[in-house]
């Protein structure tokens, strides 16, 4: 009868310890699979949430946020174009996949943040200026990074710009489109030319600081 108790509770001990090493691969994986944003990573600016219909909704103060990029791209315009002003129309985000096998997994997509914005230069005609932001994603939570790269001020990589020369509206390229959905951006297209000649110039990884800082 005590050998019966004995085996009982080794294995007792046995499948316990069994769930434990489970539990901790599983937590293990989870980890890996949504990275936890420490406290500490104040680059990271949490600017909206993921609905459960996989829509990001901005969370923070639209106009302020607006403003911010219109002073720095301003700032950043001014450079080339002396006295030239720059304007945030519409802000709004585009969702996109790695692949076309991850549509089938929502927490497999991505997002840009989408700038609509005029250049307005002086004795030249307005320019459209379309922008794309790429957004750190943690779980539901979609965040802005102004992490510093060069060590001289909180930025902000624009991923993609569309610069319309002779044109109203460009429109973003993607790598691959299947229905709905979308792959990573990749280039621009003039889909509405107002002049003869019209095109978008396509600008990859441009650095724009905030003024002031987010």
């Amino acid at each position: 009868m005590k050998k019966i108790i004995i085996i009982t509770g080794s294995a007792i001990i046995v499948i316990a310890l069994a769930a434990v090493v489970l539990f901790s691969c599983s937590k293990e994986k989870a980890v890996l699979n949504n990275p936890v944003l420490k406290s500490s990573d104040t680059c990271l600016i949490k600017i909206a949430y993921i609905n459960p219909n996989g829509e990001a909704i901005f969370d923070i103060n639209t106009t302020h946020l607006a403003s911010l990029f219109a002073n720095g791209m301003t700032h950043n315009y001014q450079n080339e174009y002396p006295s030239s002003e720059y304007k945030v129309d519409s802000m709004a985000f585009i969702k996109y996949f790695n692949s076309s096998e991850d549509t089938l997994r929502a927490d497999s997509a991505h997002y840009y943040l989408i700038l609509f914005g005029r250049l307005n230069v002086a004795d030249t005609n307005l320019f459209f200026v379309k922008s794309a932001i790429k957004l750190a994603r943690n779980n539901n939570n979609l965040f802005l990074n102004k992490c510093k790269e060069n060590g001289d001020g909180p930025q902000i990589i624009i991923e993609h710009e569309c610069e319309g020369v002779n044109c109203a509206s460009c429109d973003f390229t993607y790598t691959w489109s299947w229905w709905i959905f979308y792959g990573s951006i990749n280039g621009c297209i003039c889909n509405k030319p107002v002049g003869p000649n019209g095109y978008c110039n396509h600008i990859v990884r441009k650095t724009v600081h905030l003024l002031p800082s987010l």
